[in-house]
């Protein structure tokens, strides 16, 4: 599986989010793509759950190992890392599936 929907509520409000596995951080990456906590911070989805597209680009930071820094798109079922990301890859790589018993 490539990719996994998830529903929850924060604060009694509506939240959707897809899960991804980056394969430059080796972990998930989520995409909020309904907010209803804060309806201003979503990313648009195309409903593709074979090759997705979100936009616009996606900026984890904090909560890696010396700090490092995830900077990428995710379009028509690929990342594009870019070059700000501190993990080492840059450049088009195909969306991976989750590692056998990945839990989100």
């Amino acid at each position: 599986m490539k990719i996994k929907r998830v529903e929850f509520t924060s604060d009694g409000h509506a939240v959707v989010a897809y899960f991804v596995y980056c394969p430059a951080c080796e972990r998930a990456h989520r995409f909020i793509t309904e907010n209803g906590v804060d309806p201003k911070h979503f990313w648009s989805f195309d409903g593709d759950l074979e090759n997705p597209t979100f936009e616009p680009s996606l900026l984890v930071t904090g909560g890696f190992e010396g700090g490092e820094v995830c900077h990428s798109y995710l379009r028509d079922g690929e990342w594009e890392f870019l070059p700000d990301s501190t993990h080492g890859e840059v450049g088009k790589f195909q969306m991976v599936d989750f590692p056998d018993g990945y839990r989100v």
